[in-house]
């Protein structure tokens, strides 16, 4: 059996794009995890400081969609400076495929199989 390892994001930091925002409100959020996220703002780089990774996520636009590449010259400026990413995009196209090779970012998808959600 292999050993497992736990990874536990203490020096992560929830970053959301659009704030407090979300045009889907799903039933199963309802904006409830945006509320303890930092809303970005490229100009307080200090929130930053002493973490090693940041969850990038927050409100999907009615195509649930995150607005991210609006955020692109950002999210490579905060990717140079040695912190990981981990993006939360929302559905994704083709043309997103190369500037997220940019940013070497982990993917995280969420997958709705709950027929009651689905409703």
């Amino acid at each position: 059996m292999k050993n497992l390892t736990f990874c536990w994001p203490v020096k992560t930091l929830p970053v959301s794009l659009t704030g407090k925002n979300c045009q889907m409100n799903c039933p199963w959020c309802g904006g409830y995890y945006l509320k303890s996220m930092k809303s970005l703002n490229p100009k307080r780089l200090k929130l930053f400081k002493g973490k090693t990774s940041v969850l990038i996520s927050g409100g999907y636009d009615k195509q649930g969609k995150l607005p991210w590449r609006e955020h692109l010259s950002f999210l490579k400026k905060i990717r140079r400076q040695g912190l990981k990413i981990n993006l939360h995009p929302g559905i994704c196209e083709k043309e997103d495929i190369e500037p997220l090779k940019e940013l070497s970012p982990v993917i995280s998808f969420d997958f709705i199989t709950d027929d009651d959600l689905l409703e």
